[in-house]
């Protein structure tokens, strides 16, 4: 069998996935699995399409990393866009949901992280760093930026 054809699937369909080819030569056993996923691949691109929903996909995307002075404090951003409109929440590098602690940081609704100041954490000897991730889902499906670091220094 030619596998070559599914090689652009993912192009043709409006995706921008990876798409791993088979090896050219499949056996008869191989093949009913693979062609099982792209089945069920094509079956969920339809249900979303004919639902007319968007897997979420960023319009601001946070940079890799945040540095402030840390008697200031901070704040990062993440939009995205979808079909119906994604929530977005930022996460910790374990994939927890990331809360608003008063007086440290406050996730607000719009994908807002603010970060307050820090210098009692540089005093201490911690450095405060994180590393987070913000996330985008809605019921096509979810994204996460990239992961961000967030650290304060000293002034």
């Amino acid at each position: 069998m030619n596998t070559k054809m599914f090689a652009n699937l993912p192009g043709m369909l409006g995706l921008k996935a990876r798409f791993t080819l088979p090896p050219s030569r499949l056996r008869k056993s191989e093949l009913v699995p693979y062609l099982k996923g792209v089945t069920i691949l094509l079956a969920a691109l339809a249900a979303a399409q004919a639902t007319g929903d968007k897997r979420p996909h960023f319009v601001v995307e946070p940079p890799s990393r945040v540095l402030w002075p840390a008697t200031r404090g901070a704040h990062a951003v993440c939009r995205a866009a979808g079909h119906p409109p994604p929530d977005v929440h930022w996460v910790t590098a374990e994939g927890q949901l990331l809360t608003t602690i008063p007086g440290l940081r406050h996730v607000l609704t719009d994908g807002r992280l603010v970060l307050g100041a820090r210098r009692s954490l540089l005093d201490a000897g911690g450095g405060g760093g994180a590393v987070l991730r913000c996330r985008a889902a809605n019921r096509a499906g979810a994204v996460l930026s990239r992961p961000v670091l967030l650290q304060p220094e000293r002034d």
